[in-house]
């Protein structure tokens, strides 16, 4: 843990969230908006199906940005309502050197990134993602 008790707090509802409510994690090559096929994403959050869809970056699946796009969609589900400004501000904060998660925190969320890609991407009407 880092010692601080908010960040603790916050490192601990988002293992629940992963835990308990996303049933899976796929690493996708060129991720990209279903309806917008020209928007490419670095994660796409499935809420009618707890899944996520992760952008595989060209320097493999290591790159701290996957591990970025993993949180980013993890409080998407946590926060529900939130704004993409508040979300984007908390990851960013949740990822400062400084004041932000742990190496060792780091660690336990890309435990769960996968390591091969799947072929098929999200197959929705955009009901429920984010």
């Amino acid at each position: 843990m880092s010692g601080d008790r908010l960040l603790d707090d916050m490192f601990k509802v988002l293992v629940e969230v992963l835990r308990k409510e996303i049933r899976a994690i796929y690493l996708k090559k060129d991720l990209r908006y279903p309806d917008k096929y020209r928007r490419a994403l670095d994660g796409l959050l499935i809420e009618d199906d707890a899944a996520i869809y992760l952008n595989k970056p060209k320097h493999g699946s290591e790159h701290p940005l996957i591990l970025s796009s993993l949180i980013h969609e993890l409080l998407h589900r946590a926060l529900g309502r939130s704004s993409e400004w508040e979300i984007r501000s908390l990851e960013k904060s949740l990822f400062d050197r400084r004041t932000g998660f742990t190496n060792e925190q780091k660690r336990y969320f890309a435990k769960y990134i996968p390591k091969h890609t799947v072929k098929y991407g999200p197959n929705l009407d955009m009901k429920g993602s984010k």
